[in-house]
């Protein structure tokens, strides 16, 4: 591109800057992409100026043989030429390139064209109004109402290969021009209708749904019918109006919304649900989290998470997981981390202050549990067990009957998932004998192995990859000790006396001190010398909070760690180690960060966040500032992990990041390069995929990249691993 009567033209973070006699004009960061097997891939893509003011696109990693797309242009832009008030709700392309608008008028004054199926406003409030534009935006092909005498909304719209237009929406006109009726008349009903190419008439058209209200999401927000307030869905205008319709390669028509119609939807012999499955339809989202924490909510479309449970750290409480949904909508079980005397399952309600939630243990154990038509699906030893569970009383009834035998686990969860459909899958795991240490290559040949199998899972490697220190348990297990290993000895030696929650442990840059998390349920941070001994140094206590390190400096002058449980989720602080060591935050957003390192250079820091709705690998620049040695992040941002990450690494010469994967745990690798102020990253290259999916803090990498220590389960299945499959599992219950 050229640009002609400008000043100049300047690039900084990725944004271009045009100056002109009259101001500047900044163009955002250039978007690309291109279409492959696994849909829209990303492109990176950089503004590069040069003379005579020329700005070119650098693009780095793109499939020379497929279309590239850069900063997709806009093809026309118009308005409707209505008198009377229009709102868009939906849009769809033509078989030919011409375009099709959908939304309401608020009274006459839209430009119908000659002929078309319906030239007048018919009454309430507004009705559907349609226009079909060429495909460069300058001809009206035609232009319609469709209404009746009371309200209606198009939701989704689709033309067939003959341009003929297919629309469905919500009305609660009776007199709309329906063709067919399937169902009760109620007070809202969804529609489709079918109008030919020329809009001068439809083909056909069909009324759908039951007594109550259908096709709108709990509240109509325009015109203020609907059984109740749901302020958690609707968050902007149009929200209500969420359903859809795609045509089949022989255009029959498919069509997706909701219904509150509990008993007489027009339900069809042998469906998969024959029946309404309850629940209030309120699209909130309730999740836990990772490494420790609350339970949070948020809007199913989107928003600031809420808190909803309070961890309890005077009762001996670490953390709150894997909720599960009651029939109701509003109730919910989940699982508390702790002491023995507390973990367990207990009741929750969206209704109860985060300090309010009920208190009684419904099931003690150190695992989660699920459930599905009435029953608590739960772990006991190695067995999945089903019980009767009342879910007005939020109460066990009845005695525990057996489902399926040694089931896999990971953490606090059954290998397992059940349905009300009558479907059960879960993952069947040999007993295990411990977990033994194990050194892998980067492909993930076994080298050698360190000690006997036992109960070591938590890892960390010194510096120099000589020695490492393990926890003697699980990091949701709340009682455990750090211990030392000499890898040239063979020693192992216990290194902490405390048998208590922790302890996320990370080696000083010399290899001569270990930082770790203890205290009231990891409320302090320590420093110790690596050699042992019982000279423990606080460096920072937080009472009430959940404290973890994460990263210490090269030089030696700061330690990150990441608060769990704050406003927001995880938010990252750094901790000074000269000067006030007044602890400040590096990252505190509306998402959750966590796990952030070091850089060896300490120009940069890599970091998980959930900012993308799953957790990812990024980088920032690390910033440390005036005579005072502030510490700050720097401008930039770099998503390093392709389809989610977490627990990153640097390898010592700081050209590789080696994260984990989120969900099938494979080790990955990604090429890095810092160039001033710019940052740049590779493709996300896959190492090996450990024997068993991997916990938090569960392996660890040398310095150079080349060999990894993991906790191995003894035991475990390589290669694929099937799951197990019962698609009738009430009778297994009934057997029994």
């Amino acid at each position: 591109m050229q640009y002609e009567g400008v000043d100049g033209l300047t690039v900084k973070n990725n944004r271009l800057t045009v100056k002109t006699s009259v101001g500047d004009v900044k163009e955002m960061e250039p978007y690309s992409y291109q279409t492959g097997d696994q849909g829209r891939e990303d492109v990176v893509c950089h503004y590069v100026v040069s003379k005579d003011h020329v700005v070119r696109f650098d693009l780095e990693h793109y499939n020379n043989n497929r279309v590239l797309i850069i900063d997709p242009t806009l093809v026309f832009s118009t308005f409707s030429g209505s008198r009377a008030s229009n709102w868009g709700f939906t849009a769809t392309p033509g078989p030919d390139g011409t375009f099709f608008a959908g939304g309401i008028v608020w009274g006459d004054g839209f430009p119908v064209s000659t002929g078309s199926f319906e030239n007048n406003f018919r009454g309430g409030r507004y009705d559907i109004g349609i226009i079909r534009l060429s495909s460069n935006g300058r001809n009206r092909m035609y232009a319609t109402y469709i209404g009746g005498s009371s309200v209606e909304c198009p939701h989704s719209m689709i033309s067939d290969a003959q341009g003929n237009l297919v629309v469905m929406g919500r009305t609660y006109s009776t007199d709309f021009p329906f063709q067919s009726f399937f169902g009760t008349p109620g007070g809202c009903e969804m529609f489709v209708i079918k109008l030919n190419a020329t809009g001068n008439n439809i083909i056909g058209s069909a009324r759908i749904g039951g007594s109550k209200y259908d096709c709108v999401n709990v509240q109509d927000q325009l015109n203020g019918e609907g059984p109740e307030q749901a302020e958690s869905l609707i968050k902007n205008y149009g929200d209500d109006s969420r359903s859809e319709v795609i045509l089949d390669a022989s255009n029959n028509i498919y069509i997706a919304a909701s219904t509150r119609s509990d008993k007489d939807f027009p339900i069809t012999p042998g469906v998969f649900q024959p029946s309404f499955g309850g629940g209030n339809q309120d699209g909130v989202i309730v999740f836990g989290e990772r490494p420790a924490g609350p339970l949070w909510r948020v809007p199913q479309a989107g928003g600031v998470p809420a808190v909803v449970t309070a961890v309890d750290t005077a009762r001996g409480e670490t953390f709150h997981a894997i909720p599960v949904f009651m029939p109701d909508g509003k109730h919910f079980i989940y699982f508390r981390q702790g002491k023995p005397e507390v973990y367990g399952i207990y009741a929750g309600s969206l209704a109860a202050k985060p300090s309010g939630q009920p208190a009684e243990r419904i099931l003690a154990g150190p695992f989660a549990a699920s459930y599905a038509n009435g029953y608590l699906f739960f772990m006991r030893d190695g067995t999945l067990m089903a019980q009767p569970f009342d879910t007005s009383r939020l109460q066990l009834r009845g005695d525990p009957v057996p489902v399926a035998e040694s089931l896999a686990t990971i953490g606090v969860t059954g290998v397992f998932s059940v349905s009300s459909g009558g479907t059960l899958a879960y993952l069947a795991g040999r007993k295990s004998a411990g977990f033994q240490l194990t050194w892998f290559d980067r492909q993930g040949k076994v080298l050698t192995t360190f000690g006997q199998p036992g109960t070591d899972q938590m890892i960390a490697l010194s510096p120099d990859g000589t020695q490492g220190v393990v926890r003697d348990a699980s990091t949701n297990l709340p009682a455990g000790d750090l211990w030392t290993l000499d890898f040239a000895r063979g020693v192992r030696t216990r290194f902490t006396f405390r048998k208590s929650v922790g302890s996320w442990p990370i080696w000083s840059p010399e290899g001569n001190r270990i930082a770790f998390a203890a205290g009231n349920n990891l409320d302090t941070l320590y420093e110790k010398p690596a050699a042992g001994g019982s000279d423990e140094k606080e460096l920072l206590k937080e009472p009430g909070k959940q404290i973890l390190p994460s990263g210490w400096s090269r030089d030696g002058r700061f330690l990150l760690y990441f608060y769990s449980g704050g406003k927001n989720g995880n938010n990252i602080w750094v901790l000074p180690l000269e000067g006030n060591r007044k602890p400040a935050p590096l990252l505190a957003t509306e998402f959750s960060e966590a796990e952030a390192v070091f850089s060896p250079d300490m120009q940069w820091i890599a970091y998980t966040s959930n900012e993308s709705g799953r957790y990812e690998v990024y980088v920032r620049p690390f910033v440390v500032a005036g005579g005072s040695g502030a510490p700050s992040l720097g401008e930039g941002k770099w998503q390093i992990s392709k389809d989610g990450g977490f627990l990153p690494k640097w390898i010592a010469d700081g050209r590789q990041i080696v994260f984990e994967t989120v969900g099938n745990g494979a080790l990955m690798a990604v090429d890095v390069k810092a160039k001033g102020a710019r940052f740049e990253a590779g493709v996300p290259e896959r190492l090996f995929q450990p024997p068993q999916l991997l916990g938090d803090y569960m392996w660890d990498v040398t310095a150079d990249g080349k060999r990894f220590l993991l906790a191995a389960q003894q035991g475990a299945q390589t290669g694929a691993v099937p799951f197990n499959i019962v698609l009738n599992w009430p009778a297994l219950l009934k057997k029994n």
